[in-house]
């Protein structure tokens, strides 16, 4: 199990990291999805200049308010910057009070890039069957965790680090979001443990098709 983490301090603000650093670590991370997924090499490239500008547009943008905050259908707060049918662009708040549940991304590939704030990322893979649609109770075996810092990227294939959680260290931790080959809602699945909590190494899961608190989503949040 890879488990990384950062000794900065987590008051570091949006403005401390850099756009060079970050422009690097965006860069680093969409070759990683064609050398290590597969990820059509072509299609990246297409977008790779439109994502970089999206990426100072999600750097620009102020955080969430309180009252935003209330009004909000989710957990989370999603700020859509691009969505066709071959990648969603997003900028994802989490907030250290909500974690984003396991899910998946079915049939995708995709990073995170933080921005600002702390996060943890907790991998599980599915044991036995490799089905996500499988009868319950489903087993899933932890894989990685990582915290990641402002400037930290962290990527994700169809089969690798596909099922994971979200857990912010901070207030509000905002995050520049890119999913290449977007799925329909409906394919996407939620893992709730059996006994609550994400940090054994083994958990017994039921599979979801949505959350109950949550009534707006698309493609992109809850990466």
């Amino acid at each position: 199990m890879a488990l990384a983490t950062h000794q900065t301090s987590s008051a570091t603000a949006l403005t401390a990291t850099g756009s060079s650093r970050l422009a690097e670590e965006l860069g680093s991370g969409l070759k990683a999805l064609v050398d290590e997924y597969c990820l059509d090499d072509g299609l990246v490239s297409h977008y790779q200049s439109q994502i970089g500008h999206l990426l100072d547009a999600a750097r620009c943008g102020l955080p969430h308010s309180p009252e935003e905050r209330a009004l909000s259908p989710q957990p989370w707060g999603w700020r859509p910057l691009l969505e066709s049918p071959d990648i969603v662009v997003g900028a994802l708040t989490v907030f250290a009070d909500h974690d984003i549940p396991l899910h998946d991304h079915p049939g995708s590939s995709g990073l995170l890039l933080v921005l600002n704030g702390r996060v943890k990322v907790t991998s599980y893979k599915l044991v036995g069957s490799t089905d996500a649609q499988a009868q319950p109770p489903l087993e899933l075996e932890k894989t990685s965790q990582n915290v990641l810092m402002p400037g930290d990227q962290w990527h994700f294939g169809p089969r690798q680090n596909n099922i994971h959680a979200l857990h912010a260290l901070d207030d509000e931790c905002k995050i520049f979001d890119v999913l290449f080959s977007p799925y329909q809602l409906q394919q996407r699945s939620f893992f709730m443990p059996i006994v609550p909590g994400t940090n054994a190494d083994n958990l017994f899961v039921v599979r979801l098709n949505k959350l109950r608190h949550t009534t707006t989503s698309h493609t992109g949040p809850a990466n």
